[in-house]
């Protein structure tokens, strides 16, 4: 994976969305149900609510948006126009219940969202973001990249990948000592883990 950088919205990034009714690049959002089936829908309303977090005015209380938010609070949201070949956010939405909250939610949204809605009987939804990546265009170099993420998201990752590993290397080598050919006995394993931890352990301490 590649190195990502702190995260934090651009002025760059943050016109791109908010303008996105203007410009009909209309962002894109997916949720997932309980069913663990997609859920999308094109969220003229979306509007960065701050450095680290978008927010959308959802006027279908009802609709499948925020059933799945209610399931599942993952969700991803996806920017693209003719200049910006990919943009993708990803993380956690919450329906918005403070009244100040949902005042700011509906100011920012897009004028036409908000004539839609006058009694402002919608939903507000607040994404706070894990990671953003994609490429916002072209330079003279070449692509123009852009990865961020939440502090600790990559270190997560990680944990989890060496985590997998270890844990598929275990099923390997169990797998090698219940076979009737092998040498192995389960008294070696265990010898094996321990020296694996015991390594584990002396380099994390000369970092």
């Amino acid at each position: 994976m590649a190195n990502s950088s702190p995260l934090a919205l651009t002025a760059e990034i943050k016109a791109l969305v908010d303008t996105g009714m203007d410009t009909g690049n209309i962002m894109l959002l997916a949720a997932v149900d309980a069913d663990m089936k997609p859920v999308l829908s094109f969220r003229g309303s979306t509007a960065a609510y701050s450095d680290t977090q978008l927010s959308l005015w959802v006027r279908n209380t009802a609709g499948g948006t925020i059933e799945a938010i209610k399931q599942n609070p993952q969700v991803a949201l996806m920017y693209r126009s003719q200049a910006v070949p990919l943009l993708q956010f990803a993380g956690r939405a919450r329906i918005a219940t403070d009244a100040a909250e949902r005042e700011r939610v509906f100011s920012i949204a897009h004028e036409r969202e908000q004539k839609q809605d006058p009694e402002r009987k919608g939903i507000a939804v607040i994404v706070e973001l894990d990671r953003v990546s994609g490429v916002l265009g072209f330079g003279p170099d070449g692509p123009i990249f852009c990865n961020m993420a939440r502090s600790g998201v990559d270190e997560v990752v990680r944990t989890d990948e060496r985590r997998e590993a270890g844990d598929r290397l275990e099923a390997l080598l169990l797998e090698g000592v219940r076979s009737a050919e092998s040498e192995v006995s389960a008294a070696d394993l265990d010898g094996i883990r321990k020296e694996g931890r015991a390594r584990v352990r002396a380099r994390k301490s000369q970092d």
